[in-house]
């Protein structure tokens, strides 16, 4: 046997190694999680990594348009509360 061809078998069998490791450690865990247990593999972090940046983001549209809705109620209430106090404040001086 070659170098080559032991070194094209051990890599082979290096891999197979592994990917049965992991669906070991993957049972294990099933095992001891229960059945709601499952693997976030690097397409799956992705999709929710772009889930939650779409969220996120949403959330931060709807309170830069809901913000200045609020602080516009606030200092027409502020406004009507000052004219208030002030017309209380010159009733009682009368």
């Amino acid at each position: 046997m070659s170098t080559e061809s032991l070194n094209e078998g051990w890599k082979t069998c290096s891999k197979q190694a592994l990917e049965l490791q992991l669906l070991r450690v993957d049972h294990d865990n099933r095992k001891q999680q229960g059945q709601g247990y499952f693997k976030l593999d690097e397409v799956a972090i992705n999709t929710v990594q772009q889930e939650l940046a779409n969220n996120i983001y949403e959330l931060a549209i709807s309170h830069q348009e809901e913000i200045p809705k609020l602080l516009e109620e606030f200092d027409d209430q502020q406004i009507t509360t000052a004219v208030e106090l002030d017309a209380a404040y010159e009733k009682e001086h009368r």
